[in-house]
């Protein structure tokens, strides 16, 4: 408990949450970033982070701040496609980001929705 209670200090203390909603109960932390994106960061030994509340990544404490610092200067697109098990999460720089690519099923930034 006490480790993810530091997490959200860090959060509200390092990121400016006026146009988020940040909220952390028992083991959890709720960003939500705009209607369409939500990223809950789930602690037990590990850091498990959903977007949208699918399963993205599983995180040591020692990448979880360089994470999150990442994710809030805004420079990645979150994206949505099918795969066997259901449907899964991926990461890349928008620089990188091409969503030509019919797999995609949805994409967003921390400040919009791309498809």
């Amino acid at each position: 408990m006490d480790n993810i209670i530091k997490l959200y200090e860090y959060i509200k203390s390092h990121h400016s949450t006026k146009y988020i909603s940040a909220t952390c109960e028992q083991n959890e932390i709720s960003i939500v970033f705009h209607r369409e994106l939500t990223i809950k960061i789930v602690f037990s030994n590990y850091y498990y982070m959903y977007v949208n509340d699918i399963f993205y990544y599983d995180i040591d404490e020692q990448d979880i701040v360089s994470l999150i610092d990442d994710i809030f200067i805004g420079s990645y697109v979150f994206y949505k496609i099918k795969s066997i098990s259901g449907y899964k999460i991926k990461l890349i720089s928008v620089a990188r980001f091409c969503g030509d690519d019919n797999n995609i099923i949805s994409a967003w930034t921390i400040n919009e929705t791309i498809k």
